[in-house]
């Protein structure tokens, strides 16, 4: 069983899941700047779909900025709300 601090409150209600999840991948690609050797580039990838019933999708692509900017990698992220 997890242990809850019971005297702050959760997340959710300081802030949204949406903001969370918004900018995790701004937050990896900040990272990746700092490390991926000259050449390279790293974008966030953040989807809404339009319809509800649907996830919100976030990744990080790396491109190779030698020639035509080929996406040499990519990660979706799994964020999920508790």
């Amino acid at each position: 069983m997890p242990l809850r601090d019971h005297f702050r409150p959760h997340v959710s209600k300081r802030s949204s899941w949406e903001g969370l999840n918004g900018m995790l991948p701004g937050e990896i690609v900040q990272h990746f700047r700092k490390t991926l050797p000259p050449g390279f580039r790293a974008e966030p990838r953040v989807r809404h779909p339009i319809d509800p019933d649907e996830e919100d999708e976030y990744a990080v692509h790396v491109y190779d900025t030698e020639g035509e900017q080929t996406l040499v990698a990519s990660k979706r992220l799994s964020v999920a709300e508790p």
